[in-house]
């Protein structure tokens, strides 16, 4: 089903496009993906979200409801309509490979390419474990059934680190040889150039953690906040922590740093447009997360040289510390062991340029590579 240009129609879906790392590898991969051998297109479940603007201006955006919101979404209801109009997108472009990249997404995907007869790559990017306590364990035994079935249907899942793939083989009983590892498509090039502009200024009294994603329980700023309450100072400066990034845990994270009594000391500045500025201006990154599945936010603080703490959650930070030469790991939930390594950060590195190992796994080329051979493979199992 190739275009008359002999090039493979790849769809790309995600609920929208906001702030989070998922919405901006689908962005990078969209600006990277071969124009020779592939034509992408865009499926949004809502026309929306800050990362609109980095889709680039050849992907035609086909979405179940527009940026006006003309349609309320009923759950249930709403979810069948929105199942088959992706499957007449499929069927009225004439895709050959859909690609999705979130847990909510693939709900919504494994019907639809079943309707129109379409393949899937689906990608894995959090522990299934935290996805099924979020979205799946209070729907009931049919519901479980079902997201079994999304996966165990797709032609390829992918995972983003070498922990997540063995935890959805084991979780969801999958075929190990149809899950493989494609690790985040990182734009190290775009991060250097990033940093090096704009940087905010800093109060060069007080020492500054800067933490960045979704403002969710899933990141745990909560157990962060409440580490850096007990650790007012650093080499004699107060501490500081920048949290960027927007969600609906908001108004409890303020509720906490008032209650705690560091409500001077922890700031909220919403979405971000240059994270890796901020990376670069700070004395540490903190990632806290309960869950993940490959953190962008660390591969990039990490990339801009700054010192790095990390929860060492499942899945990822782990592999992009390098089992900790390059960061410090705290176990999930600890909180006095994420404020001892507050207090005693690691330094900042002195070599120029980033850790190797961040290029030989995280390169945009290389990720963009591996998911282009996984599209043809499908493909053309397809036509066989």
């Amino acid at each position: 089903m190739s275009g008359p240009s002999g090039r493979l129609k790849v769809l790309f879906a995600i609920s929208t496009m906001d702030g989070g790392g998922a919405e901006k590898q689908v962005a990078t991969l969209l600006q990277h993906l071969d124009r020779d051998r592939f034509e992408p297109h865009l499926w949004l479940l809502r026309r929306e979200g800050v990362r609109l603007a980095e889709v680039p201006d050849d992907v035609p955006i086909h979405a179940f409801i527009g940026g006006e919101k003309r349609r309320r979404w009923v759950r249930g209801l709403s979810r069948v309509a929105a199942v088959r109009h992706l499957a007449s997108v499929l069927h009225r472009q004439q895709i050959d490979v859909l690609y999705d990249r979130t847990f909510l997404t693939t709900l919504l995907t494994a019907p639809a390419t079943r309707l129109a007869g379409a393949q899937r790559v689906s990608a894995a990017v959090n522990d299934p474990q935290a996805e099924w306590d979020t979205h799946v364990r209070m729907l009931g035994g049919l519901q479980k059934r079902y997201a079994r079935w999304c996966y165990r249907s797709a032609d390829v899942v992918t995972a983003n680190s070498d922990d997540l793939r063995d935890r959805m083989i084991a979780f969801f009983g999958l075929d190990p040889a149809r899950v493989r590892v494609v690790r985040n498509a990182i734009d190290f090039d775009a991060i250097a150039r990033n940093a090096a502009r704009d940087r905010p200024t800093l109060d060069p009294d007080r020492f500054h953690v800067v933490a960045a994603g979704r403002l969710h329980r899933q990141k745990g700023f909560d157990v962060l906040i409440e580490a850096i309450a007990r650790v007012p100072e650093i080499d004699g400066r107060q501490i500081a922590l920048h949290i960027l990034g927007e969600g609906t845990e908001r108004p409890a994270l303020q509720d906490q740093s008032e209650r705690l009594g560091i409500a001077d000391r922890v700031v909220l500045h919403g979405f971000v447009d240059n994270p890796p500025a901020w990376f670069a201006a700070a004395d540490l990154f903190a990632l806290s997360s309960r869950s993940e599945g490959c953190p962008n936010a660390l591969i990039e603080a990490l990339a801009c040289g700054v010192p790095c703490v990390s929860i060492d959650c499942p899945s990822g930070p782990r592999e992009v510390l390098a089992d900790g030469r390059f960061g410090k790991l705290v176990p999930v939930g600890d909180v006095e062991r994420l404020a001892e390594a507050l207090r005693n950060p690691p330094k900042r590195q002195t070599a120029d340029g980033r850790p190797a190992h961040l290029s030989e796994l995280f390169s945009a080329d290389a990720s963009t590579h591996a998911l282009e051979t996984l599209f043809q493979r499908v493909s053309r199992r397809a036509s066989d």
